[in-house]
């Protein structure tokens, strides 16, 4: 919930995707045994408002940053690799 109130969003404001999002990041971190932040999330995600095209508004959508989801293993191979990530 760091999250959520470090970018000043409400629950109901987050499309589903969103939370898996959230729920993968913090589980690789619990995984790692690192501290799930939100510093160490903002690193490696962008959270938008949707579109008003797609009747989106007040909601918001993440997406990860280029690069970060590409078919590499060093993303998390070191804690020192994301700022925010602690042991």
């Amino acid at each position: 919930m760091e999250i959520l109130r470090t970018y000043d969003i409400a629950v109901a404001q987050l499309v589903l995707n969103a939370w898996a999002s959230i729920l993968s990041f913090a589980t690789t971190c619990k995984l790692k045994r690192l501290e799930c932040t939100a510093l160490a999330f903002s690193y490696i995600h962008i959270i938008q408002r949707n579109s008003k095209n797609s009747g989106g508004k007040g909601w918001y959508r993440i997406i990860g940053r280029p690069g970060f989801f590409c078919a590499r293993q060093t993303l998390f191979h070191s804690r020192m690799e994301i700022p925010g990530c602690l042991r």
